[in-house]
This record gives C-alpha cells, sequence and structure tokens, in this order.
C-alpha cells in the first residue's frame, strides 16, 4: 500500500542523502568520470521521476552526487520524503 512506497522512497532517500562522503566523487565527476551536463542532470531526474516507484538506486546515488536542478526540487522532494504518498492517501487533508 502507500505506507510501504512511502517507506520505501523515504528509506532510499535516508541513505543517500545522509551520506557524508558518498566513494569520495569530485563534484561533477560520478560513476568513474562521468560528468554531468546541466541538460543531462535534468533529463536523468525527469526519467527517475518518470519511474517511480521502481528506481534504480544506483542512478539515484549518480545523480544526487551531480545534484538536483533548482526545477527538480520541489518534485524530488515530495517524492523521496513520502509527502507525495501520504497527500494520496488523504486528499482532502491537503486540499
Amino acid at each position: 500500500g502507500w505506507a510501504d512506497s512511502m517507506y520505501a522512497s523515504s528509506a532510499i532517500a535516508a541513505r543517500w542523502l545522509s551520506v557524508s562522503d558518498p566513494g569520495g566523487a569530485a563534484e561533477g565527476d560520478l560513476d568513474g568520470g562521468r560528468e554531468w551536463t546541466p541538460e543531462a542532470l535534468d533529463d536523468e531526474w525527469a526519467e527517475l521521476l518518470a519511474a517511480l516507484p521502481n528506481v534504480d538506486e544506483d542512478r539515484i546515488h549518480a545523480a544526487l552526487l551531480g545534484g538536483v536542478p533548482d526545477a527538480k526540487r520541489p518534485r524530488v522532494w515530495l517524492e523521496f520524503s513520502g509527502a507525495a504518498q501520504a497527500m494520496a492517501a488523504r486528499p482532502t487533508l491537503y486540499a
């Protein structure tokens, strides 16, 4: 149900957002030298958000290391904090 989905999203977010030194990657240097252009990072987040709740944790980790584009931050927070699932479960509470 929604609680399981919310927990899964929150657990994924907590796992990656709490990492203080995610593999020692330099800013913009991911997965063996991958560098994100702003357009590529925006496209990656669009794909990840479209794939929810079936997300690949390694892709999320790599995208988080690249950063979350300003335009995507509200949606990323909504989805990975579990707020979207809570809103869907009780729509009149958030009307």
